[in-house]
């Protein structure tokens, strides 16, 4: 859609698991792999097993902690089994919703002005991205995310992970990593998500048939609350709605604040306006 660059800082590492007996070790020689890989880039690495929602939500909370006090640039691994709508499954035999897990990470992410990457290896991991949890009018849980949209193998793991690591550390970056991992994996990039919800909403809201609904509606609701209904207030109505339906420079920073914390983008609502307009 645009030239965006997938670059981010990392200095450190949290693989998080909760494996149970059947897995036979399989986080460990994940861990171990990548491990190795993290140390040529100089980052750090701390594996942690949790066995239950508490112990979770504790690591979560450290992190946040660490991010806050400690000038931590994390990439967040999660090595779990998962389930499509109960979320991540934990050794004890109880889940954290997809929901809930994105409710601590949104408050890593804002910690980290929308600087965290969270990457998947849990089978139906892509469901952590949903409607619910992905709004205009709150922080994105994480700049980038990588997971996968279906069921994984241990083999397929093993196989691909290493490889991915090492493209993102060799300095290959994040899109070319992604693309060694097949099609089973779902790349969430925060930036063009921003750009595609503001497309979206001018095409349905601030263009065509969409446009002149709102003006209409806008017009009506003010009458509806006293305003007199004469030429003039008519026409100063309209051309408040025109206003409210047209975004400009102010309302696209005001959203990119709060969804991206105010990181840099590429793109103007100018250019967001020429592909709607294409696009409409």
């Amino acid at each position: 859609m645009f030239d965006i660059k997938s670059t981010f800082p990392v200095n450190t590492v949290f693989f998080l698991s909760s494996d149970v007996e059947e897995d036979g070790g399989q986080s460990m020689k994940l861990a171990e792999d990548i491990h190795l890989l993290a140390n040529v880039s100089d980052c750090d690495f701390f594996p942690r097993d949790v066995a239950n929602r508490t112990e979770l939500v504790d690591q979560l909370l450290e992190i946040d902690r660490q991010c806050s006090y400690n000038d931590v640039y994390p990439i967040i691994h999660f090595n779990f089994h998962g389930h499509e709508t109960k979320g991540l499954y934990l050794s004890s035999g109880t889940y954290m919703s997809w929901d809930e897990l994105s409710k601590y990470l949104k408050a890593i992410n804002k910690t980290l002005k929308n600087n965290l990457a969270v990457f998947f290896t849990t089978c139906h991991s892509a469901r952590a991205f949903n409607e619910k949890n992905i709004e205009i009018d709150d922080i994105t849980p994480y700049s980038y995310m990588v997971a996968p949209e279906r069921r994984l193998l241990f083999s397929e793991i093993e196989e691909k992970m290493p490889s991915f690591y090492r493209e993102l550390f060799m300095g290959g970056g994040l899109q070319r990593a992604y693309n060694t991992l097949g099609n089973n994996y779902f790349l969430y990039h925060s930036e063009l998500m921003f750009a595609e919800i503001m497309i979206n909403y001018l095409k349905s809201q601030c263009l065509g048939v969409g446009r002149e609904r709102n003006i209409n509606r806008f017009v009506d609701v003010a009458i509806s609350k006293g305003v007199d209904r004469t030429d003039e207030n008519l026409l100063e109505l309209r051309k408040a709605a025109e206003k409210a339906f047209t975004p400009d420079e102010e309302y696209f920073n005001k959203y990119l604040a709060i969804f991206l914390a105010g990181k840099y983008v590429s793109f103007s609502i100018t250019d967001l306006w020429d592909r709607a307009e294409k696009e409409a």
